[in-house]
């Protein structure tokens, strides 16, 4: 099992603050290519309807 530093956590709760329209969901980038992909991924897990239609963005933070 692989322990998750706290940084790690209060780096990566950034990428729950999205903003979900009827249209859009627009995700934090924190410049951080890795992380950046790996919260589109799981967002587009979550809502496979925006995914579909590539309606996931992301916004530099």
């Amino acid at each position: 099992m692989t322990r998750v530093s706290e940084k790690e956590i209060e780096d990566n709760i950034a990428y729950i603050n999205f903003l979900q329209t009827k249209d859009l969901i627009i995700v934090p980038s924190l410049n951080r290519p890795k992380d950046d992909e790996e919260a589109i991924i799981q967002i587009s897990k979550h809502f496979p309807e925006y995914s579909a239609k590539n309606r996931i963005d992301k916004l530099d933070m």
